[in-house]
């Protein structure tokens, strides 16, 4: 069942947590990434790639997949074995920041993670691998995409948008380095060199986000670096955002769930003028100490 109606102004806190089936039975995770089908794709209209999290072990942070019919109540599909890629091992590596985009052009789901690789308990590499699925149950060996170590700062939580056939954008975090973005005709790459993203013709600073297109314009959400807000911002072309007026739309609450605020994912609708809205928080009173929460939030109030 749906959450009950959200409030009528910001913030537009999500009340409680989702429970998700991790393979640990924690329920803990901390990384969502949401695709709406429109339909039934495989028996299900809403697919969740997500990272559990229990205690902060980031040997238990691998890709997962789960599937749901009503935005609140998630499976694991069929023929699904969690995690989908195994952990590194603990002085080897691990994995970290999923992100799940359907690509009509090749009928299959990509689902992208990033891999921070260790050398003497020192991280000395940051690659971008995806694995892909044209039926949400198998999925192929993974494939390197990216280096992410190749700009000014170690690069968080990419976003993916198909803007046409054979036109791909992806946009990544940076912490106390501006974000940015790439674009590519293959979703698996290769990608072109980063453009620096601006917010208000300044510096945008965020700790993972997510980006989607509506018509022409882009709407992002991401959480600022201190965990403690989401934020908002609009843009025509996937680089310059806008904040509106008011561009806190979720806080972190000491009182319920959401502790902190972490990842949002977005999907436009399906109720008309309203965005779905899933994200991540840090929270003691949660299992393992992270979950994620859903809600609806009106598209109007990234303007």
């Amino acid at each position: 069942m749906l959450q009950a109606a959200v409030p009528i102004a910001a913030p537009w806190n999500a009340r409680t947590r989702i429970a998700v089936p991790t393979p640990d039975g924690s329920g803990a995770t901390i990384h969502p990434s949401v695709v709406d089908m429109g339909a039934l794709w495989n028996g299900y209209r809403y697919w969740m790639c997500d990272t559990p999290y229990a205690a902060g072990d980031n040997q238990l942070e691998n890709p997962s997949i789960w599937a749901s019919n009503n935005r609140t109540d998630w499976v694991v599909p069929s023929g699904v074995t969690n995690p989908l890629v195994p952990p590194p091992g603990a002085l080897v590596g691990f994995h970290s920041d999923v992100e799940l985009v359907y690509d009509p052009d090749g009928a299959r789901m990509i689902l992208y993670y990033r891999t921070a690789w260790f050398t003497a308990a020192v991280v000395t590499s940051i690659e971008l691998f995806a694995i892909t699925s044209t039926n949400g149950s198998t999925w192929t060996a993974p494939v390197k995409v990216a280096d992410l170590l190749v700009e000014p700062s170690a690069r968080l939580s990419p976003a993916v948008v198909r803007m046409g056939v054979n036109q791909w954008r992806m946009w990544l975090w940076g912490n106390d380095v501006t974000g940015s973005t790439r674009t590519a005709t293959n979703p698996l790459g290769p990608w072109a060199a980063p453009s620096a993203l601006t917010l208000n013709g300044g510096p945008l600073h965020g700790w993972h986000g997510d980006v989607i297109r509506v018509g022409s314009t882009y709407y992002m959400a991401y959480s600022n670096v201190a965990l403690e807000e989401m934020k908002v911002a609009t843009s025509t072309d996937g680089i310059a955002f806008t904040a509106p007026a008011t561009s806190t739309l979720i806080t972190r609450s000491t009182t319920r769930w959401d502790h902190t605020v972490y990842r949002p994912t977005l999907v436009n609708g399906p109720e008309p003028g309203f965005l779905s809205v899933w994200y991540s928080a840090v929270s003691a009173p949660s299992p393992g100490g992270h979950a994620i929460g859903f809600t609806r939030i009106p598209i109007s109030a990234w303007t």
